[in-house]
């Protein structure tokens, strides 16, 4: 069975000025949250729900003032997603992930790109089937 990416710019948080992603694989309904904002933690989780998706990782592309991360609070809702930081930023996850490395999520794939700068463990997420790139609450789509 052929597998579609399942997309979603998850609205705009205004405080912390963040963009949340939701990506699934239509055939497994695994998927990724990245760069959840802790007040915008419900509206997540029932989006999650909505789609019928099982969220393995909850992806944060950086840590830093500009915004809290719901992750913690996400993992409580879904008690098996585990949490993504760079192996260079501060901050507690359950996996740190590097340079070229490869997230999985049912059929899918991203490949972790290494952009410090902003911090230290800021990096980009990619995807090259849709081209996808995701870069410090901002992605861009090009089909």
């Amino acid at each position: 069975m052929a597998t579609k990416l399942i997309f979603r710019q998850v609205l705009f948080e205004p405080v912390s000025c963040t963009y949340t992603y939701l990506l699934g694989c239509s055939v497994s309904r695994k998927s990724i949250i990245i760069d959840p904002v802790l007040e915008t933690v419900e509206r997540d989780a029932k989006l999650i729900k909505e789609l019928n998706l099982d969220p393995v990782y909850g992806v944060n592309t950086h840590l830093h003032a500009d915004h809290i991360t719901g992750t913690g609070k996400l993992k409580r809702i879904f008690p098996h997603m585990r949490s993504v930081l760079s192996k260079y930023g501060g901050g507690e996850a359950d996996v740190r992930i590097s340079d070229q490395e490869i997230l999985k999520f049912g059929n899918e794939n991203l490949e972790v790109r290494a952009t410090p700068g902003h911090t230290n463990g800021t990096y980009h997420i990619a995807s090259f089937e849709p081209y996808i790139a995701s870069l410090n609450h901002s992605t861009f789509v090009l089909k």
